[in-house]
């Protein structure tokens, strides 16, 4: 039986398809303007895939990089030095990925980070903290509240500490600021607090395939933080 990610990738596999068919036929009747707007779209598509793919495999950016290194090796002719060259880049990402398959980013461990949202639903604890950003502190906070309803807490006092904005003159109405982002993702201010809040519905709750996904776009799309980098570093840590 595929899971609830297997079944995402599917999908969006499929609207990859039927675009590229919808694509070239816009070509064929040469109506460029449509081609354009199906190719922008596209784009979006293969960028939602590259975050699914990740959260189902880790390593998949890194081994992705590797695939493309064995293209362009098999391109060249077996006495060429850049065929050489191509060949010590592949073993090197080769063992680069031996070394990080022992390593974990604890929001896309499917267990780590299944086990706490459905510890937190059974009542065994109340609250945990996850660390997205080790050297900048960058903490979200998950605690279930009556009705089973995840709330998922952020500081925006934290998140312009990362940047070092001036909280007097940062426009969080600005499209292209961070605050503006999350709250576009559904954040919610508390009050005159520093805090902003998501709200998930833990009702029927089954699997953390939707929780990981907004995680994904947060760490992604919001603080840009690099796959499998130095700046994704990211633990968990129950609280009570």
């Amino acid at each position: 039986m595929k899971s609830d990610l297997d079944q995402i990738i599917e999908y969006f596999e499929g609207e990859k398809i039927a675009l590229t068919s919808s694509i070239n036929n816009y070509l064929l009747e040469k109506d460029y303007l449509y081609a354009h707007y199906q190719q922008e779209e596209l784009w979006r598509i293969d960028r939602q895939l590259s975050h699914l793919h990740y959260l189902k495999d880790p390593l998949y950016f890194k081994k992705q990089e590797l695939e493309r290194l064995r293209d362009m090796f098999n391109k060249f002719p077996e006495d060429d030095r850049v065929r050489f060259s191509f060949g010590r880049r592949i073993t090197e990402k080769e063992g680069e990925i031996k070394i990080s398959e022992s390593k974990r980013l604890y929001f896309n461990d499917t267990q780590v980070l299944d086990d706490a949202l459905f510890n937190l639903y059974e009542g065994k604890f109340k609250k945990f903290k996850l660390c997205l950003n080790k050297p900048s502190d960058l903490y979200m906070y998950f605690e279930l509240s009556a009705g089973n309803m995840l709330n998922i807490f952020m500081s925006s006092q934290e998140i312009m500490e990362m940047y070092g904005y001036d909280k007097e003159n940062y426009d969080d109405e600005d499209n292209g600021r961070e605050l503006f982002i999350l709250k576009k993702m559904g954040f919610e201010k508390v009050g005159e607090s520093e805090w902003i809040v998501y709200f998930f519905d833990m009702n029927d709750f089954q699997d953390a395939t939707a929780v990981k996904i907004l995680l994904s776009r947060i760490a992604y799309e919001v603080f840009g933080l690099l796959q499998g980098s130095e700046y994704l570093q990211a633990s968990l840590e129950y609280i009570s």
